[in-house]
């Protein structure tokens, strides 16, 4: 028996939770999961998402901003995909149920965040699977260049790290001492914490067209978290500049995340009360977006 689509994808809940399911309605789902790209999505959202909720519900304690939903709907609409309208359509359509059904049982503070972002990944993932392109990512195209631009900086200052050739001016685990030191050295703005299950390590203060820019690292087990800091007023005067595209999700749904081309680096764009944030770090996107606490506002 041919079954339709939306059929198969009904009983995807059912199969993936091991409930009972006619047999030769399971042979055909279990036939079809090898050849149809819509089910597959599905059945890899649905499968993360358990998991997810199973495996690393302690980690996922995180309050976040509830427009997520809309801005990662929002940035795959507009992504420009090079396979035909036909299946690009079929696609996003079937990633847009899937992810809805989902939301709608599970948007809640504690799980949106990590949750949101983990299926927006996994969706561009899939959708651009290719043996030419393994490395592909982000779910938008954005491209961070030149020596003014923040998130190059950042990139470059965590590879120094990474390679000992950016030594920490300033060693201490505690917040207050390392905020003193700051301002001793003449970083003239407020320097903010972000909540992160990780372990402060210590910071450097660099200049930039004669502004005092505090850096400051944590680790989480052997993987650095590097974050640069710098005042909103540098981003809004173009002293700095960030990728319109990147700002724009920023604007939009707080957080700009995104892997490094060519490489398993992190990368998060953020605003931290007065101060523009990035973070780049060793650990994977899940694995930072567990570590990394919001309050809601």
């Amino acid at each position: 028996m041919n079954y339709k689509q939306q059929e198969l994808e009904e009983n995807l809940t059912s199969l993936i939770d091991g409930e009972y399911i006619a047999p030769n309605l399971r042979e055909e789902l279990l036939n079809r999961l090898d050849s149809n790209t819509e089910l597959r999505v599905a059945h890899t959202i649905q499968t993360a998402t358990k998991n997810i909720l199973i495996n690393r519900k302690d980690a996922l304690s995180i309050n976040a901003p509830l427009d997520i939903q809309m801005a990662i709907q929002r940035n795959l609409a507009n992504e420009e995909l090079m396979n035909s309208e036909e299946h690009s359509s079929t696609f996003k359509q079937t990633f847009y149920n899937a992810y809805n059904a989902i939301l709608a049982i599970f948007l809640k503070p504690v799980i949106a965040f990590p949750l949101g972002i983990i299926i927006g990944i996994s969706g561009y993932l899939l959708y651009n699977q290719s043996p030419n392109n393994s490395d592909a990512f982000s779910y938008v195209n954005i491209t961070h260049n030149g020596n003014d631009n923040l998130c190059f900086q950042a990139y470059n200052n965590f590879h120094s790290l990474e390679q000992g050739n950016l030594s920490l001016q300033k060693v201490t685990q505690n917040k207050e001492e390392l905020s003193r030191f700051f301002k001793e050295k003449g970083v003239n703005y407020p320097v903010f914490y972000p909540e992160i299950d990780a372990e402060l390590q210590g910071g450097v203060v660099s200049e930039y067209k004669g502004v005092k820019l505090a850096h400051f690292v944590f680790k989480a087990g052997d993987k650095f978290v590097y974050m640069y800091e710098v005042p909103n007023q540098m981003i809004e005067n173009h002293n700095l500049n960030i990728n319109p595209k990147a700002i724009e999700i920023v604007n939009k749904a707080d957080w700009y995340w995104e892997k490094e081309k060519g490489s398993n680096n992190t990368m998060v764009l953020w605003r931290l009360k007065s101060n523009m944030c990035s973070i780049v770090t060793n650990l994977r996107i899940d694995q930072l977006s567990a570590l990394i606490h919001v309050k809601e506002s």
